[in-house]
């Protein structure tokens, strides 16, 4: 069986899909059973040091979005293939095809329940071009139960068309040994308990309501630090604003982006992991979280409550004194925080890439037959 896959949102978004994307590939590629991969990447997008056949379509991304789901010019990308099976489209969209199969995978509906959370030109575009991709597809995949339901809802899809491709957690998450911890404590302000919120700093991510609960964990007498890792996003200037104004600016650090490599050894050390947004697809940082043993309060929407179990504390995420006290919850309570920190490794050990990407062979597998 030959397989396309389309790679660009892996080497040109490093959080996320991007994220999302790699992971699920290296896991397919790295089973190794019958099956020829090609990854297809646009101009502008450099290849990436993987075991697979690499395309590079002699267009940009936007020249490519452009042409084919703006102009809708069917411009079939088949010529620059070669003879393949299956056509994996990873990042919402299909591209004109004429032979292959084709799989779309659909990350989240958040262009459609929270439009507010993006550029209306994106919006526009998406509730645009996401139908007509769908309408394209053999078959569907969704990152997490949540998303199904949400396109069965709100898209009309059929449920016997999706299939629900969740997410996992990459090995190198797990509790971090004392060795790692000292290196990292040496690169951050970690001399004091903290807090950390990990993701693109956008209104989606619900910031400035972790700034409100931070406040409130505050005046009820908790020192800890927060910290806020993660890169600039469409329309951080209103978090930024409330941020340079908050309650206890000094103790509040906006990190920006942090390596790979820094972050399982930051979210063991942490006092609690928070992650109060409004909406996710499916949520890989708190998995994240979870495999390193941090206690984690997360919000009670979305996909969140499927990657979290048994093993967080849920809240309403626009509630900042409900999220306040779940946190305060987790640093009075030491056997609540030990419990915690136990379960968290067993729930992300049910998230794994390889399970993931099983599941998304036998799905290759079944379109091609």
């Amino acid at each position: 069986m030959k397989v396309a896959i389309e790679y660009t949102p892996a080497v040109r978004q490093r959080a996320g899909i991007g994220r999302f994307v790699r992971e699920l590939t290296a896991a397919v590629l790295a089973l190794g059973e019958e099956c020829s991969v090609t990854l297809v990447l646009t101009r502008d997008a450099p290849p990436p040091p993987l075991p697979a056949r690499v395309v590079q379509l002699p267009l940009t991304e936007r020249q490519a979005l452009v042409l084919w789901h703006r102009w809708r010019l069917p411009l079939p990308i088949d010529r620059w293939l070669g003879p393949v099976d299956l056509f994996h489209g990873t990042n919402f969209l299909l591209p004109p095809l004429r032979r292959p199969r084709a799989v779309v995978t659909v990350h989240d509906l958040s262009f459609l329940l929270y439009p507010q959370f993006a550029e209306p030109a994106l919006v526009a575009f998406l509730r645009a071009a996401v139908p007509r991709s769908l309408q394209r597809a053999h078959a569907i995949c969704a990152d997490s139960a949540a998303t199904k339901r949400d396109l069965i809802q709100h898209l009309g899809v059929a449920a016997a068309r999706i299939t629900v491709i969740p997410g996992g957690v990459d090995p190198r998450f797990r509790p971090a040994p004392p060795a790692e911890l000292a290196q990292v404590r040496q690169r951050y302000p970690l001399d004091r308990p903290f807090l950390l919120a990990l993701g693109t700093r956008e209104p989606r991510k619900n910031l400035a309501g972790l700034l409100a609960a931070y406040q409130l964990v505050r005046q009820r007498g908790a020192t800890v630090r927060l910290l806020i890792a993660g890169p600039p996003g469409w329309r951080e200037a209103p978090f930024a604003a409330a941020l340079a104004s908050a309650p206890y600016r000094e103790d509040v650090i906006a990190l920006g982006y942090v390596p790979d490599e820094d972050l399982p050894a930051l979210l063991s050390a942490c006092a609690c992991f928070v992650y109060p947004s409004f909406y996710e697809g499916f949520g890989l940082p708190v998995g994240e979280a979870l495999a390193c043993g941090a206690p984690v309060v997360c919000s009670a929407t979305s996909s969140l409550p499927e990657v979290a179990g048994e093993a967080a504390l849920l809240v309403p995420p626009d509630d900042p004194a409900a999220i306040a006290e779940a946190i305060l919850r987790v640093l009075e309570d030491e056997t609540l925080a030990a419990r915690l920190r136990s379960a968290g490794p067993r729930q992300a050990a049910t998230l794994r890439w390889e399970d993931s990407a099983r599941a998304l062979l036998a799905l290759y597998h079944q379109v091609v037959a």
